[in-house]
């Protein structure tokens, strides 16, 4: 070796590296933050030994603190259901550790970030992706509901809806994510309101028992975002304010006047005040 290239692996060999953290199954270094899901942090993340990229929620949990305690059942029971999906258009769940008193659940790396991110940066989608995505989304949310027990997301909104490249890679695709809130539907309806306000359907608002209508018609707000890049419902003045909108009123959310027939109809179709039409 030359004095040169010597001196030149010596001085690599003092750069300091990311700390690695060790888990039960894979060796990971920590990257850039890709912001906050439901109930924690996510990190981006490198697998020392195979190369993959993937996203890490990591959640500090004190187990003195009740409130702690129940984001750790909470986190639990996202686990639970995200173990047992396995979908194209379903952000797919690697695994988690427990490693001192932080909880890490791994998930795919999604390249293209959140949809309400994209709609941040570039705008509104023509209404040809805006029926692509829509496919992609109304894919994953039928195989949630035909599992048994259905599975509820409870939290459908662009933000939980994850933009990343198919199995064939090329066009970016778009996949449901974050079931923080999500849960089992067995028999009887869910009471407990859950979800983001703006998308919230009249049913959870009223708290009068909801099913797997209440996703479509956040699912149909959602196809609103698409085509305007603003939240469903515009903007209000407080949360008491959108909440008597959504619940007491008998209006649905506008749609945009570039909607073409057949896309009114269909938005028009998942956002219905009677569950059961």
């Amino acid at each position: 070796m030359s004095e040169a290239n010597l001196q030149a692996s010596q001085w690599m060999g003092t750069l300091s590296s990311p700390a690695a953290i060790q888990g039960t199954n894979m060796k990971w270094v920590r990257g850039e933050s890709l912001g906050r899901g439901t109930l924690g942090n996510v990190v981006q993340a490198l697998d020392q030994e195979t190369g993959q990229l993937f996203a890490v929620k990591e959640v500090l949990i004190n187990t003195s603190d009740a409130a702690d305690v129940q984001f750790k059942h909470a986190l639990e029971n996202e686990i639970k259901i995200c173990s047992a999906l396995k979908h194209p258009s379903i952000v797919t769940y690697l695994g988690h550790d427990s490693i001192d008193g932080c909880l890490y659940i791994y998930m795919e790396y999604m390249i293209g970030g959140s949809m309400a991110s994209v709609l941040h940066q570039f705008g509104a989608f023509e209404e040809s992706l805006v029926s692509k995505y829509a496919r992609d989304m109304l894919e994953g949310l039928a195989y949630l509901h035909t599992q048994e027990p259905p599975v509820l997301h409870r939290d459908i909104k662009s933000a939980n809806v994850l933009m990343g490249y198919g199995p064939h890679g090329g066009e970016l695709c778009a996949k449901l994510a974050d079931f923080g809130c999500s849960k089992r539907n067995e028999v009887t309806l869910s009471h407990t309101m859950k979800g983001s306000i703006p998308w919230m359907a009249p049913e959870v608002v009223k708290n009068v028992g909801y099913g797997r209508m209440a996703d479509m018609w956040s699912f149909g707000c959602v196809i609103i975002e698409m085509g305007t890049a603003q939240t469903p419902w515009g903007k209000f003045d407080n949360p008491m304010a959108a909440m008597y909108k959504i619940g007491m009123s008998d209006e649905t959310p506008p749609l945009p006047a570039s909607f073409s027939p057949s896309c009114r109809d269909f938005t028009q179709r998942c956002l219905q005040r009677e569950p059961t039409q």
